[in-house]
């Protein structure tokens, strides 16, 4: 027993130490182009905190208009002040949007067709992770619920004026967690079995097929997602089987993440570049390159990781 419990601490002690390595390993390289986002219209879910703060921040200070849509308004105000005191951009706006009430999310896409008559760039963030077993008012799994079919609405009710402002984007976050989900279609509430881990991972596979689905209908390509491949952009491309812009994601990262999913949007965003005629491109960001690390993800997120909702 004395022997496992010194293993274990020396191996907690590795961890700890090189965590910050680690991190920095996986978050990818940081977005050094210099274009700017003057009047483009941007909705980013989930930004009240993490890497959606960090991403508002960074296409704020490139001149965007920035919808900071979350559940807390309390915190997205909080946070759009921040943003607008460091970038002197006032054009940062806070929306209230629960992923997980469906009424909620037709109430956030009426009032921003209403307010807006262009969105160039949508950006699902937000999400949940090892939640308690619970369901929505909906009657859906909350993993479920939020990381992917509050986001599979939201895009669907905000879609037609994605296209209608071309050249838009359409940036997915997933995981690579994805490698260890599984769409149970036979249980897809978790009633029969429920462990909050991989409902989590689940979730994350939902989101890359999403992804991938959403390409075909729309009859555009993911293979360039708007992000170049070069030194300290991409780790890898064609990751799930499409491309993948990706990053580690970590709260001691989000820099390093904010710099990927800023790469996905800023590259061919100039006016006139309608992406080789597409209305639309779609990024899918957050697979890692280690699909290894799937295996023993699971764990590691039981161990360190606390249930959040941004």
């Amino acid at each position: 027993m004395l022997v496992v419990l010194g293993l274990l601490t020396s191996f907690l002690s590795f961890l700890y130490v090189t965590a910050p390595s680690i991190r920095k390993f996986f978050a990818g390289g940081v977005c050094r182009t210099d274009v700017q986002l003057s009047g483009k219209v941007v909705v980013i879910t989930g930004a009240n905190t993490g890497i959606g703060k960090e991403t508002a921040r960074e296409l704020a200070r490139r001149g965007a208009r920035v919808y900071i849509a979350c559940r807390d308004v309390l915190k997205g105000e909080s946070a759009a002040s921040e943003i607008r005191a460091d970038t002197k951009n006032s054009q940062v706006l806070v929306r209230k949007l629960d992923l997980s009430d469906t009424k909620s999310i037709r109430a956030f896409a009426e009032g921003f067709l209403a307010e807006e008559k262009q969105l160039h760039i949508l950006i699902n963030n937000a999400g949940v992770m090892l939640c308690p077993y619970s369901k929505t008012a909906d009657g859906f799994e909350t993993h479920l619920a939020v990381n992917h079919l509050g986001h599979f609405l939201l895009t669907h009710l905000l879609l037609g004026r994605l296209k209608e402002s071309a050249p838009a984007r359409v940036v997915n976050l997933s995981s690579v967690a994805h490698h260890a989900g599984k769409i149970r279609f036979h249980d897809l509430q978790g009633e029969k079995y429920y462990n909050r881990s991989f409902a989590y991972c689940h979730s994350k596979l939902a989101n890359v097929l999403f992804t991938r689905e959403l390409a075909k209908r729309l009859k555009v390509t993911a293979r360039r997602p708007g992000c170049r491949p070069g030194p300290g952009i991409t780790k890898r491309l064609s990751a799930c089987g499409t491309s993948a812009v990706s990053f580690w994601e970590s709260s001691g990262s989000r820099s390093g993440g904010r710099g990927t999913v800023v790469s996905g949007q800023v590259h061919t965003m100039r006016d006139g570049d309608r992406g080789e005629g597409l209305p639309c491109r779609l990024v899918l960001a957050g697979c890692c390159s280690e699909p290894w690390l799937a295996l023993i993800l699971p764990t590691l997120l039981e161990i360190f990781a606390h249930p959040t909702l941004s």
